[in-house]
This record gives structure tokens, C-alpha cells and sequence, in this order.
């Protein structure tokens, strides 16, 4: 017969590639004879026709010869085709994709219907990554000098796995450095990427920012970093010490590159319409400058410094104390003298 099978791809798959893989049984291998397509051949062949949306493999006539024949048996070939789709940036976690095979068999002379058309169907379900973060720091105050602990914790909350991702923290705050070396480990289900998948995280040389890379992360698996970071002179008392963590992108193409273009697969980041690349902030607080002011003593041996009583005419020394903190900032001390004091030294 004339045979011709049409494959159709939903909304949100192209085919790529297609190919005859094999035609006959394993006993008779080349029993199965057809005048369009042979076994091996690729959409390059005239008779594999391929568009974005469909495959088409038209063999002609078919024929699967006599071989080996079993009396009172079905002698059967099996013809076996492959084809490659790519799923598009389209739709979201949960749709289905329904592929649809359609096989039509025709009268070779006279084109008319042998039987009628054989349809069958898979459905592929979209999975999406999606990354969450955690920002945390112990102890949550200190001045200048002190050393404190950061941990940056990312989840794939999501249904698919993660691919190329990139974490930044920019220890942008002048009043922080990172110090000593960071570490970065996966925990959770499935198998822990390593070798070339294992997770790097360092120290830019120059800038000092933190950067994590991290090739695979799969369902339910979290990464964790951890660093110390030292609060240095320019950290401004009665304030705090910010920076911020950031999901800088991920994609969901395993054979992307980290950065730049090229992601057959959907791209997670600043540039993804309506997505914000997920960011969490920890802050240290700074101590506060305290200031007491105190009666030291008069001029006036007559008068008691204990009463703090004074005469007309009579010069007090106040002593005031400003204690500060390590670090850096803009101080003023105003000191108001009441009616009936004026300020002499």
C-alpha cells in the first residue's frame, strides 16, 4: 500500500530532526521495501518533510516481501521512526503538549482509502524550575573589627530542574569585606551534582563581590553558602551593614551557556518578562554613640558640690563623655546652657 505518516506537534514544540531508524523484522531485516524512504534517512531526503510544526514521511508504496513465511501466521515488519521537538518558551508549569501521529493508507493505483487512517497520541507535560533565596547572618551586631557569619540558602521549589545558575552577592556595603574562603554545597533529593556539575562559589580578586555558579540544581535540592565577612572602619555607628543576595539568572536548557546568549530553553532572569530574579538582604546593626553630661565642680569651695548649689557669680565645670564605637561617622555636640548661665571656657 501508500502509506504516508503525518506527525503533528502541538502549540509549544518544533521538531528539529527526524529519521527513518529501521524497516523489517530482526529475522528479515530487509523484507520491507519502500519507493520513498529508506532505512538511515534524515529529513534531508525528499520524502521526510520537515516545518516546525510537523513531520511528514511519505514512503510510497510499501512493500514487506515474502520471506521466511509461518503458514496460518501474520507475517509482520515493523517500520521504526524517529522524531526530535523541541519544547518552545511558551505556557507555563502543568500544560500538557499533545503530539499527534496520523498514518494514511491508500490504494497505490488508484489512491483510493485501503483502510482508514491509524492515529495515536503521546502528551508531555511542561515542568518549570523555580529558585527561591535566604539570607541570614549571626551575629546580627558588631563594630568594626568583628567577624560575622553569612549563610545564602536557595531552594528549586519548582517542578523541573535548574540549569547554569548564577548567584551574586556584591558586598557593595563599604563598611563590609568578605574575608577567608567561601564554601557551597547541595542537599536534597536525587543524585548531588559533581565533577563538572559541582557547584563553585569565590571571591572576585578585584571587587570583592561574591559570585556562586552553579551548573545543575534538580527538584527539592537546595544550595547552601556560607562565608565570613569582617565590618570594617568605614561602617558608620548608630547604623547598620547591608548587602544583598541575588538569583541572578538560571535557564532550563542543560547545554546552555552560563552567561550570555544561546539558551534554547527559557531564561530566568532580570530580561524575562514579569519575572523578578528572587533577592534577600541581611543586615548588621552598629552600636549607638551614647554621650552623658555631669556636674565635675565649682569655683566656690563655700557651696556644696554634692547639692550641686551655686552662687551669682559662681563658675561650674560640667564634664561630658562621648563614648564611641569602633567605626566611622559625623559627630556634633551642642551643649545648651540654660537662662541665667553663660558658657566661659
Amino acid at each position: 500500500g501508500d502509506l504516508t505518516l503525518t506527525d503533528v506537534l502541538p502549540t509549544g514544540m518544533e521538531a528539529v530532526a527526524a529519521r527513518v531508524v529501521s524497516m523489517g523484522s530482526a529475522a528479515n531485516p530487509t523484507d520491507v521495501t519502500s519507493t520513498g524512504l529508506a532505512e538511515g534517512d534524515t529529513d534531508a531526503a525528499a520524502a521526510l518533510t520537515l516545518t516546525s510544526g510537523q513531520v511528514v514521511f511519505d514512503f510510497g508504496v510499501v512493500t514487506n516481501a515474502i520471506g521466511t513465511d509461518n503458514p496460518g501466521a501474520a507475517d509482520t515488519a515493523t517500520i521504526i521512526l524517529e522524531v526530535d521537538a523541541r519544547v518552545t518558551d511558551t505556557g507555563t508549569a502543568g500544560d500538557p503538549r499533545t503530539n499527534t501521529a496520523t498514518l494514511e493508507i491508500n490504494d497505490p493505483v488508484s489512491g483510493a482509502e485501503i483502510q482508514p487512517d491509524i492515529t495515536d497520541t503521546e502528551t508531555v507535560t511542561l515542568v518549570e524550575p523555580e529558585l527561591d533565596i535566604d539570607k541570614s547572618v549571626v551575629p546580627t551586631s558588631g563594630d568594626a573589627g568583628d567577624v560575622v557569619a553569612f549563610t545564602v540558602a536557595s531552594q528549586n521549589i519548582g517542578t523541573g530542574p535548574a540549569y547554569d545558575i548564577v548567584i551574586d552577592d556584591p558586598l557593595d556595603d563599604s563598611g563590609l569585606v568578605g574575608v577567608g574562603t567561601p564554601t557551597i554545597v547541595i542537599t536534597g533529593p536525587g543524585t548531588i551534582p559533581s565533577g563538572a556539575d559541582a557547584p563553585t562559589v569565590a571571591f572576585d580578586g578585584v571587587t570583592g563581590a561574591l559570585q556562586a555558579l552553579v551548573p545543575v540544581l534538580l527538584p527539592g535540592q537546595t544550595i547552601t553558602i556560607s562565608y565570613d565577612g569582617e565590618i570594617t572602619d568605614a561602617a558608620e555607628f548608630s547604623g547598620s551593614v547591608d548587602n544583598t543576595a541575588t538569583v541572578t539568572r538560571f535557564d532550563t536548557d542543560p547545554a546552555g551557556p552560563t552567561t550570555g546568549g544561546g539558551d534554547d530553553g527559557r531564561v530566568y532572569d532580570a530580561g524575562l518578562t514579569g519575572y523578578t530574579p528572587p533577592s534577600d538582604d541581611a543586615s548588621v546593626t552598629t552600636p549607638d554613640v551614647a554621650m552623658t553630661k555631669s556636674y565635675l565642680s565649682s569655683d566656690d569651695p563655700n557651696t556644696s558640690d554634692a547639692a550641686q548649689e551655686v552662687t551669682i557669680g559662681e563658675t561650674v565645670t560640667y564634664q561630658l563623655t562621648i563614648t564611641v564605637p569602633e567605626g566611622s561617622g559625623d559627630l556634633t555636640l551642642t551643649d545648651v546652657l540654660p537662662t541665667g548661665m553663660e558658657a566661659v571656657a
